[in-house]
């Protein structure tokens, strides 16, 4: 290989080089809000996907109050997919981070955002909806069964 430089200077220098290709990281949440215990879907994909080679996506995830919780992921055959339980309540984003490998460049993509919001009432509490119910059937069963018998 020979480089020239502005004042006519050239160098040379002899042997292999390894040639990196740039990548782009997209990928997808499977919806836009979710509840409190539930789990967000995630699936992307990395250009190029290069036979063989495999790498992992970095997925950070960062919560309105400051926290952020990084994991990572194995990508196959230029795809991946992940499944994250958000601990807190409130807006989150989403970053993938494609890692690099021997002949890839590592990349990040765009950020996105959900929203973890609080259970409704009626499931939140529904076990004791449920408890409380049961109790005043039992107490009227019991109730009409003592007034048969008088």
């Amino acid at each position: 290989m020979d480089a020239y430089d502005f004042l006519d200077n050239i160098i040379s220098l002899n042997g292999s080089y390894v040639v990196k290709h740039p990548t782009y990281v997209n990928f997808t949440v499977g919806s836009a809000t979710i509840t409190h215990g539930d789990n967000i879907s995630i699936r992307g994909f990395v250009i190029p996907a290069i036979g063989s080679a495999n790498g992992s996506v970095k997925l950070v995830f960062a919560a309105s109050n400051g926290s952020a919780i990084e994991r990572y992921y194995y990508v196959q055959d230029g795809n991946f997919s992940a499944s994250f339980r958000p601990p807190f309540l409130g807006s989150w984003t989403v970053q993938a981070q494609f890692t690099g490998d021997q002949l890839r460049f590592e990349s990040p993509s765009n950020s996105l955002r959900f929203v973890v919001s609080e259970r409704p009432f009626i499931i939140k509490y529904s076990i004791y909806i449920y408890a409380g119910v049961g109790a005043v059937f039992m107490v009227t069963l019991v109730v009409i069964l003592i007034r048969r018998r008088q």
